[in-house]
Order: structure tokens, then C-alpha cells, then sequence
């Protein structure tokens, strides 16, 4: 949870790879629409997860744009 709580302080700790999934979870469950789009951003410009990766989480996750991102990427 603390990394959750790290991304919406002011100081804008950056999402890191080791905890986006937990990061997604949270923050579905919570309803935290910013803290989603930045995780989706996140996952648009990492390449520390693979296209498969990325597309799961998308649909797990309902993030239309990080979709269309991997779909534009093949």
C-alpha cells in the first residue's frame, strides 16, 4: 500500500516495474483513475515487460490506450 500512497504524494515517486501489478490492483480497487493512468503510461514506455505482459494487464485492467499502444507496436 505504501507504494500506492508514494505515487499520489506530492513528490511524485516514480512507478517502478517491481510494483506495478500491485500498484494496478490497489488502485482498481480503489477507484484512483490518476494513479491509473499513470501506470498506464508507465507500461507504454517501459520495456521491462514483454507485449504479452503488457497486453494482459490491459485487459485485466480495463487500459484501452496501453491496448492500442501494443496493438500499434506489431
Amino acid at each position: 500500500f505504501l507504494d500506492i500512497l508514494n505515487v499520489i504524494h506530492p513528490d511524485l515517486t516514480a512507478i517502478r516495474a517491481n510494483s506495478i501489478t500491485h500498484i494496478l490492483k490497489l488502485a482498481d480497487q480503489f477507484q484512483m483513475k490518476g494513479v491509473m493512468d499513470k501506470a498506464e503510461d508507465f507500461l507504454k514506455t517501459t520495456a521491462k515487460f514483454n507485449i504479452v505482459k503488457k497486453l494482459i494487464l490491459a485487459d485485466q485492467y480495463r487500459l484501452q490506450q496501453l491496448k492500442n499502444h501494443c496493438f500499434e507496436q506489431q
